[in-house]
């Protein structure tokens, strides 16, 4: 395949390239300026909870890894010749790297339930088509994960959507959101009902909860618990965010004990409205 590519890239030319670059919707310059995502980052970094890191990440992932971890269709990645694939998700190189640090931990404290949060800014690429003004196939996603372990009681579960969603709601107000909602979904049931109760709980001014056990949208991707956040900028509505409990350092680190936490906010559909 390496042959194949340097064969193919023989033949391009400059007139070639520009023909590409006017038409090719994988490499079109964002619409939105670098400036009013920084302003986004800048806020979403501003809400993060004491202890918090940032990562920075590589564009690309093992190939396969979204397939075999997340359960992703190999058809929405774009893979590379080179046994890689391009991120198409700031969450997922967080799993993975903060798995690795959990990997570690572990191998000298087998038992340490000491929860990691961080977060990463990255430019994905979707393969599927999307519509509509605000789609693109590549765009920047700011993704937080939080790694740690089963501490009974679902306090792992509780303790780490509600840091979720108070970092959504405080981002986006704090980029100027006149009003935001999320909506929460419980997949087991009722058993971990208590979590609305502490999210509805955090009392901020301008937030609605709505609580939906019966949402369907991705729930073969995350598994006990699901958020979605709703921003209001004027009287513009934009769905900007999603997010939900994962098994996915069970996977990789061949634990059962172990919880992942994911969500993300989409920085440049946010830009478009506050720009």
């Amino acid at each position: 395949m390496l042959s194949v590519m340097k064969t193919r890239a023989g033949r391009a030319d400059p007139a070639s390239t520009m023909r590409r670059y006017r038409t090719d919707r994988f490499v079109k310059a964002p619409v939105v300026s670098g400036a009013a995502m920084r302003r986004v980052e800048e806020a979403m970094i501003a809400a993060l909870p004491p202890g918090a890191s940032e990562v920075a990440l590589a564009p690309l992932v093992p190939f396969g890894s979204h397939a075999a971890v997340a359960g992703v269709d190999q058809n929405r990645i774009v893979s590379t010749v080179r046994g890689s694939e391009v991120a198409a998700d700031p969450t997922f190189g967080l799993a993975l790297e903060l798995a690795q640090r959990r990997s570690e931990l572990l191998a000298s404290a087998p038992r340490d339930a000491t929860a990691m949060t961080a977060i990463a800014f990255q430019r994905v690429v979707r393969a599927q088509r999307f519509e509509g003004p605000r789609s693109f196939a590549h765009f920047v996603l700011g993704g937080l994960v939080t790694a740690g372990r089963d501490v009974g009681d679902h306090g792992f579960e509780t303790d780490s959507v509600t840091i979720h969603v108070r970092h959504a709601v405080s981002s986006l107000l704090g980029v100027g959101a006149d009003g935001v909602t999320v909506v929460l979904s419980d997949f087991t049931g009722g058993r971990l009902g208590h979590v609305a109760e502490r999210v509805e709980g955090l009392g901020v001014p301008g937030v609605n909860v709505v609580v939906d056990p019966d949402r369907t949208r991705a729930r073969s991707y995350y598994t006990d618990y699901a958020i979605e956040v709703t921003a209001r900028f004027g009287d513009v509505e934009l769905e900007v965010g999603d997010g939900g409990l994962v098994d996915w350092s069970q996977k990789l680190l061949a634990n059962g004990k172990e919880r992942m936490m994911t969500s993300g906010l989409s920085v440049e559909r946010i830009a478009m409205v506050v720009s």
